[in-house]
């Protein structure tokens, strides 16, 4: 059984972060070996990887928790019907808006999923946000603005951008989700919905998609490593809105692109901007602030171990 703890939770989220920025280091080699591939190609390493690797291990491994009636069992079904739809949502508009103006914007204009659940997770998760957060959420968003310099004038299709928006807000929905079932739902149950989701998203798609399918195995193996990071990276995000605060997970999603800052430089030779260093620091100090008595806490916790 994962443990419940908040530092468990943090760490999962971490890890989850820089597993994404693995999967978008792996699709952008995938998109400059073969610019036209089709964005339901990658939809669907990710459904087959969800489920060899997330849903198969976790459905051997986890026992199926029983609500303790039929109305609390309607409403964990509920949750999580509605968790898997809008991980489809996510998927579809995400896929879609890449196609209008490209990876990188995409990727920054869908991290306003982070304000999407610092304005709805009183509403939705019953979850109080407190100023330390807030200011946080600030510190990141300079810290994207520099991150991304020169970059906001490409991308001139207003449909992508709302696209990217809208991917950021179901994606903010989801996670909100997860956090109000908090642990009522099981892995293997919140595993079972996202990738239903995902697989009828991707299936909805294929008739509108203008890209092809990649004729290269390369291409493929490259889809398939990045679906598989992206599998794992979920899981990880899963267990941890369901144990911790949202906004705090969902301010340490900002170390992907730092994360990403890094792998491109040793990967590409694509080597960062001044402004776009300011912008880590920024990122990196504001993602990883926590509230002021954690920091209490871990100081007695020193103290006490000094003087026993």
């Amino acid at each position: 059984m994962p443990s419940t703890s908040p530092e468990s939770s943090r760490a999962y989220a971490i890890a989850g972060a820089l597993l994404f920025s693995g999967m978008g280091a792996f699709l952008f080699q995938a998109r400059a070996l073969d610019p036209e591939f089709s964005a339901s190609a990658a939809g669907l390493a990710r459904v087959l990887l969800n489920t060899l690797i997330a849903f198969i291990p976790l459905a051997a491994l986890s026992s199926q928790s029983k609500p303790a009636d039929a109305s609390q069992a309607r409403a964990v079904r509920s949750g999580l019907l509605l968790w898997g739809a809008c991980g489809g949502a996510t998927l579809i508009t995400y896929n879609a808006s890449i196609l209008e103006i490209g990876m990188g914007r995409a990727s920054f204009l869908q991290s306003s999923q982070t304000i999407f659940i610092a304005l709805l997770s009183p509403f939705l998760a019953r979850q109080k946000i407190h100023g330390w957060a807030w200011l946080s959420l600030a510190g990141s968003c300079i810290g994207l603005s520099f991150f991304q310099h020169g970059s906001a004038s490409s991308g001139a299709s207003a449909l992508g951008q709302i696209l990217a928006i809208a991917s950021g807000f179901f994606a903010a929905l989801s996670y909100l989700t997860l956090a109000r079932l908090r642990t009522r739902a099981s892995a293997r149950a919140v595993t079972l919905y996202w990738c239903g989701g995902v697989a009828i998203a991707t299936l909805l798609q294929m008739p509108f998609e203008r890209g092809a399918w990649p004729a290269s195995m390369n291409i493929w193996f490259l889809l398939l490593l990045a679906g598989g990071l992206a599998s794992a990276g979920n899981v990880l995000f899963s267990l941890a809105y369901q144990k911790a605060s949202a906004i705090e997970i969902s301010l340490i999603s900002f170390l992907t692109p730092v994360a990403s800052l890094s792998l491109d430089a040793v990967l590409f030779g694509i080597m960062p901007t001044q402004s776009a260093l300011l912008g880590a620091a920024l990122i990196l100090a504001s993602s990883l602030a926590r509230k002021p008595h954690y920091l209490s806490r871990f100081f007695r916790r020193k103290a006490a171990s000094s003087a026993g």
